[in-house]
């Protein structure tokens, strides 16, 4: 577990197809990063730093984002204007 993880470096790029647990049924094509350095907290207050790649990377990708309610609510727009719900 981390808490409030932090995206500090970035490499690279891919896009792959991502699904939304709040959006059942709808895939789009998210770019995100291929290569990020994580920083956070574990859940003893101990600092943290790591490196992620591929699929760890997009769930990191994807968990820092969605703490900003601006990245959800842009995302949300071209989700829903761009598939059929």
């Amino acid at each position: 577990m981390l808490v409030n993880p932090e995206i500090v470096g970035e490499d690279g790029s891919e896009t792959m197809t991502e699904g939304c647990l709040s959006l059942p049924g709808v895939q789009v094509a998210v770019p995100r990063r291929f290569r990020i350095d994580v920083a956070a907290w574990d859940v003893f207050g101990h600092p943290v730093e790591f490196e992620a790649t591929g699929l760890q990377t997009r769930g990191a990708c994807s968990a820092t984002k969605c703490r900003r309610p601006d990245a959800c609510r842009t995302r949300q727009r071209r989700v829903t204007s761009s598939s059929t719900v």
